[in-house]
């Protein structure tokens, strides 16, 4: 998705976007390292637009694959989507800041079609070892608990 998104987003200003913008230099390439967010250079506004989509879709897919095959879940459901979200969140922005890196220094070495396939194996590795055991949690095995 990656690959082609960004340009549904192209009408978009090219500007930074991104927090907290702190100046990092490696391997003589100098780029904004954001937690949330790219700077112009590595795809600013319109492909961080692309980014969330691509990952709000993964996770709309997730949540109900996660929920009802792998973890058989039978808890309450806005509880469990509040706390999915929360996690979301949170994951998303560790994810993020290591993707800044990432597309930056990637860049240098790759094409661009390489590193957004980097990108989506990088994000889709560590949320899945980091949602695996949020979901333990969110998604408690077999039947609701009786209060």
């Amino acid at each position: 998705m990656l690959t082609f998104l960004p340009a549904a987003f192209a009408g978009l200003p090219m500007v930074d976007f991104g927090w907290p913008g702190i100046p990092i230099t490696l391997f003589g390439e100098t780029f904004q390292w954001n937690i949330l967010g790219y700077d112009v250079d590595h795809g600013g506004l319109p492909y961080f637009c692309a980014y969330m989509v691509a990952m709000v879709i993964g996770e709309c897919i997730n949540f109900p694959l996660q929920r009802n095959l792998v973890f058989r879940s039978k808890g309450n459901l806005a509880y469990q989507i509040l706390w999915y979200v929360i996690a979301f969140c949170i994951i998303t922005c560790i994810v993020n800041s290591i993707n800044c890196i990432w597309m930056a220094v990637a860049g240098l070495f790759v094409p661009a079609f390489i590193y957004n396939i980097g990108t989506v194996v990088l994000n889709g590795g560590i949320s899945m070892v980091i949602f695996f055991f949020v979901n333990k949690i969110i998604f408690p095995e077999g039947e609701a608990q009786k209060k």
